[in-house]
């Protein structure tokens, strides 16, 4: 398939629209070719199997057999006299039929109603000739069974079978997956179910769901979720309830429905909070203020700690600031919070007490708590209550009044979720649009046919075992981690882009973080820590190698040490090292802290020699790839440097040529490297 590399999604924000930022167009690229993220590429994996399949000629047969089919349907519905428009440049059909399909009828056949009481119809690649016959019958309401017409282009599977080579191919990426599925442990996505459920779940696809029975095992799901949040049958009518299509869905509907009651309101969230949230907010012209005279804003991004928890300071600071400009304005001031259970990245929660207490503190309070707890809410619901906003605990929990779930994180089901919201007055909520698929309501039925709540909460302590064992092996290792106590998520220093790859990691900054989900096993987490391990087995390798030259080279005793971001002891010095010599040189570029992290430091493979002072003299950078590139990069020698630059930049080569063997790299080596390969593989032997 030609595509660009990574995929690049654009918005344009022109002046014309009145956008005071100073970013004109905002851009996101990345690729997504984990199997944890295998949901967005679905759609690239399906047009190339079409490719594959049908080829070009097929393609053009099976559009051309589309538009046969429309003018096939076309005609006979001008005979039937219903009137009918083909616009030229698809193939759809829109039909003013002579009495409109019921919506059972509509849903049946995908017809979708238009303003003016006509339908619209797609002529797909599935409709047959027999299709064809029935909608005319739909739209006509004549009996036309039986009657002599035209047989029209009709296609089969097996005109156009699938090359064996391409499915051979496909079965050994699968049989690849789940291997790689025991060790993907870098997205907070629960893969244990899918070897109990997915064959049960695929008997079900091409079966219709009853709406009836949508209704009724929907509706027992949600009370339930109501009951496990702390809420008494007496409560249930005050907070409405749905399914979502994932946490977005729900984040963006629980917010609404807190402003639909609070119009007005200033909305609060932090720097960890997920994405989604600051999304929603910025693209509500209410909140950004965009077309108010002062264009003032009506929500804050609070700064996060290290942990990802709100600072409830930097709250209360931002609160009294907006609360004096509502004072000015003679406006009210009330708030909505969007805090959160279980970050993405970090595994943060807010401390909803801390929180409530410091605006106390300050003499406000919150009108409204809204709670993106997407993964741990799955396992663990007994961390809040569901109240009033008059209620601070309940049930020796932090009340709140609406809470983000979502399926595919916790129960590892299809890409859904469930909000439910405080909403007293209307019993509603807002902008929830179009129903869910009724698949989400069926798998979340059979989810729970299998595992019970007390399931979930014993796998959530499980996952939280495993997460500990992880941190004391890294620990034990000498590697910096990051954590908060309760949660699967482990902060570890940034590894090599091929270790993120294999592992299905998820870097950002100076960390990569794993998810000790349910599929994550004791020997998983063994294995993940041997292979960090390597790492510095591997350096101690090189570096005994070249140790004693590089001592006789410089005159002095000399110490190397792997270069890591997290370490406080050394990485600061070897920053201003570096510095100093880009600032000095006339070849080198300007320095830039980001770039130096992202081209060397986080390769994982640069190291740097200390002197008796521990001060840096030589510092060997490294550039690799997930590909398992090795690029040699310059190596950086201090001015003050007495001994033989030409012997620093052999011994370079020898240690750069061991490294991309050891760690089974493909070197893109100068020819000196090319040369030294040899020599060093003899010295090894």
């Amino acid at each position: 398939m030609n595509s660009t590399y990574p995929p690049v999604a654009a918005v344009l924000k022109p002046r014309s629209l009145g956008i005071s930022s100073f970013q004109r167009v905002e851009y996101v690229r990345g690729t997504d070719g984990t199997l944890a993220g295998s949901r967005d590429a679905l759609c690239p994996l399906l047009v190339y199997l079409q490719e594959a399949r049908f080829g070009l000629n097929g393609i053009r047969e099976i559009y051309e057999g589309c538009e046969i089919n429309r003018r096939a349907l076309r005609e006979m519905l001008i005979k039937h006299k219903v009137p009918v428009e083909t616009p030229p440049a698809s193939l759809d059909l829109i039909v003013r039929p002579r009495s409109l399909p019921k919506l059972s009828l509509r849903r049946k056949w995908g017809l979708v109603l238009l303003k003016d009481g006509a339908v619209l119809v797609t002529a797909q690649p599935s409709v047959t000739s027999r299709h064809v016959e029935s909608l005319v019958e739909l739209f006509s309401t004549n009996d036309i069974r039986g009657k002599a017409w035209q047989q029209q282009y009709e296609t089969g599977p097996s005109k156009y079978p699938l090359p064996l080579a391409t499915l051979e191919l496909l079965r050994q990426r699968v049989a690849g997956w789940r291997t790689l599925a025991r060790s993907s442990s870098g997205y907070p996505l629960n893969q244990a179910p899918y070897s109990a459920l997915g064959p049960i779940i695929g008997h079900f696809l091409p079966v219709k769901i009853e709406s009836k029975w949508v209704a009724l095992h929907g509706s027992e799901i949600l009370k339930d979720r109501k009951n496990s949040f702390g809420l008494s049958l007496s409560e249930h009518d005050s907070f409405a309830a749905a399914f979502t299509t994932g946490s977005t869905m729900g984040n963006r509907v629980g917010l609404h429905t807190a402003l639909a009651q609070h119009p007005g309101a200033y909305v609060y969230f932090s720097t960890a909070t997920h994405y989604s949230i600051k999304k929603t907010v910025l693209d509500s012209d209410e909140l950004t203020g965009q077309w108010t005279q002062c264009r003032t804003p009506r929500f804050a991004e609070i700064m996060a700690d290290d942990l990802g928890g709100m600072i409830p300071e930097a709250l209360a600071k931002q609160v009294v600031r907006d609360k004096a400009l509502c004072d000015r304005n003679k406006e009210s001031h009330r708030i909505v919070l969007l805090a959160n259970i279980g970050t993405t990245f970090v595994g943060g929660c807010d401390d909803i007490l801390a929180l409530r207490q410091s605006l106390r503190a300050v003499g406000s309070e919150i009108s409204y708590i809204h709670v993106d707890g997407a993964l741990d809410f799955g396992f663990c619901p007994n961390t809040i209550s569901l109240g009033s906003p008059d209620s601070m605990i309940k049930n020796g929990l932090p009340v709140v009044q609406g809470i983000t779930l979502s399926h595919h994180k916790a129960f590892g089901i299809m890409v859904s979720g469930e909000v439910i919201c405080y909403s007293p007055n209307s019993k509603e909520l807002a902008a929830l649009g179009s129903p869910v698929d009724p698949r989400v309501v069926f798998e979340t039925w059979l989810f729970q046919q299998m595992y019970s709540q007390e399931d979930l909460i014993q796998t959530g302590r499980y996952c939280v075992n495993n997460a500990n064992h992880l941190r004391a092996k890294l620990a034990g290792i000498g590697v910096a981690t990051r954590f908060n106590e309760a949660s699967f998520t482990t902060l570890l220093e940034r590894l090599p882009p091929w270790m993120v790859q294999d592992f299905h990691l998820a870097p950002e900054g100076d960390w990569v973080h794993h998810v000790a989900m349910p599929h994550i096993n004791p020997g998983a987490v063994d294995h993940f820590v041997e292979a960090v391990s390597k790492l510095d087995d591997h350096f101690v390798t090189v570096f005994r190698f070249i140790n004693a030259d590089l001592d006789s080279a410089c005159g002095q005793k000399i110490s190397l040490l792997r270069i890591r971001c997290r370490d406080e002891m050394t990485f600061p010095s070897i920053v201003r090292f570096a510095k100093q010599l880009h600032d000095d040189s006339d070849e080198l570029d300007a320095f830039c802290l980001d770039t130096f992290k992202r081209r060397y430091a986080y390769g994982g493979l640069s190291f740097a020699a200390f002197d008796a002072y521990g001060d840096p003299c030589i510092i060997f950078l490294v550039e690799t790839s997930a590909r398992r590139d090795f690029f040699p990069g310059p190596v950086l020698v201090s001015p003050d440097f007495s001994g033989s630059n030409d012997t620093v930049q052999h011994l370079a080569s020898k240690a750069f040529s061991l490294l991309s063997q050891l760690f089974a790299l493909a070197c893109w080596r100068s020819t000196e490297v090319e040369d030294i390969l040899v020599q060093t593989t003899e010295d090894l032997q």
